[in-house]
């Protein structure tokens, strides 16, 4: 098994916090890890078997474009011999910048691409087929760079600040003065999220 990370454009580093790809070779045995929640959602492009993801009692062959959102707790998933991914691992406010999709909705969930950019599926197998990662990088950079809204709203914005805040305050209990300068109350930032 083969994991590599890969860099990512100095134009979209705010949004993206790195690619990945992980490949098994034709001949390896299949190989179960338990995935843990990072709070960050990820584009996942199968270009080799599609993984296994283990639920319960149940055993789904994961699509070959999906999209993971946000996870409450872990789950099992089986690299099976030939298998190949290409992941897109967002900030947990990166896509905002360029759709409009209620995060909400991908809590605890794993949908298709076709779900989160309906009228982009067309470049999925542009993606998936590509030679290399580096390619698949490179078209997928290109891809988001078209989508990103010229200037980012005041929510991209609010969610960025709030995530950096929370994840550099060791005590995040306690109120955070730099939320009042924004004139922002919790419930405004619990509004915030859900959307």
């Amino acid at each position: 098994m083969e994991y590599v990370t890969y860099q990512v454009s100095p134009l979209l580093k705010n949004e993206i916090s790195c690619y990945w790809s992980l490949e098994t070779e034709k001949n390896d045995i299949a190989i179960t890890e338990r995935v843990y929640s990072t709070g960050n959602p990820q584009l996942l492009f199968h270009y080799g078997t599609p993984f296994i993801q283990n639920q319960q009692d149940t055993a789904i062959v994961q699509p070959s474009s999906l999209f993971s959102g946000q996870y409450s707790s872990h789950c099992d998933v089986t690299a099976l011999p030939g298998s190949g991914m290409f992941g897109i691992v967002f900030h947990p406010f990166g896509l905002r910048r360029f759709i409009d999709f209620p995060m909400a909705l991908a809590y605890d969930s794993v949908l298709e691409f076709s779900d989160i950019f309906p009228q982009h599926k067309h470049i999925c197998p542009i993606i998936i087929e590509a030679d290399n990662n580096e390619k698949r990088r490179d078209i997928f950079e290109s891809f988001l760079l078209k989508l990103r809204k010229p200037h980012p709203s005041r929510n991209y914005l609010l969610s960025q600040f709030a995530i950096n805040t929370i994840t550099t305050n060791i005590d995040c209990t306690q109120e955070i003065p730099s939320l009042h300068q924004l004139e922002l109350s919790a419930r405004q930032i619990e509004r915030l999220f859900r959307d």
